[in-house]
């Protein structure tokens, strides 16, 4: 996928977001199916400057503070470059031979990328503002080639070890999930 598609695909879903944001308005929030069903897996993503997430936490915890949400900030928030074995109730097991094996494949993966990539310092996502929708709060991120030329190399290196990671719909920053259903009349804070 060149950086012109992946964009593409990437701002259409933005749009979508948008659109579903609307929806806030007339029928209100609600948790997202993967929080109720508490979903996990293993997460490969890039972690960002501590300035930024502190930022990105303070404003996090200010729409917590208006409707219940889940907060991302300087210790969970990130972008996700891909993830694996995503299920319902899915705890890793590093004492699962496995599991621990899978670990050591992706940790080698992700870092013989990272090594070829450090020689690029021109790697560069541009975070750009928030968008919402019932579930949701994400602030929207445009990467470079470099960024999604990393992505495309540590889903090369897993393929040849045998793992099929799925490429990021687009590269942005979860901040905050919704964690109950609250109407349009509950949520003036939020809308203020």
């Amino acid at each position: 996928m060149t950086l012109k598609e992946f964009i593409e695909k990437q701002n259409s879903i933005y749009t979508q977001i948008q659109d579903q944001g609307k929806k806030v308005y007339t029928e209100g929030i609600k948790p997202d199916k993967a929080v109720v069903e508490e979903h996990g897996g293993l997460l490969i993503s890039f972690r960002h400057p501590i300035e930024l997430m502190e930022k990105l936490e303070e404003f996090s915890l200010k729409i917590s503070e208006a409707v219940p949400a889940i907060n991302f900030g300087v210790s969970n928030a990130h972008t996700t470059i891909s993830d694996y074995n995503v299920a319902p109730k899915y705890r890793v097991n590093l004492e699962d031979q496995e599991t621990d094996l899978l670990c050591k494949k992706l940790i080698k993966s992700v870092s013989e990328s990272l090594g070829k990539a450090a020689l690029d310092k021109s790697l560069m996502i541009d975070f750009t503002g928030f968008i919402y929708n019932q579930t949701t709060v994400l602030v929207t991120g445009t990467p470079n080639d470099a960024a999604l030329n990393l992505v495309h190399s540590i889903k090369s290196s897993t393929e040849v070890l045998g793992i099929k990671l799925r490429m990021p719909w687009g590269m942005h920053i979860t901040i905050n999930r919704f964690s109950t259903v609250k109407s349009p009349k509950e949520l003036s804070k939020f809308f203020h």
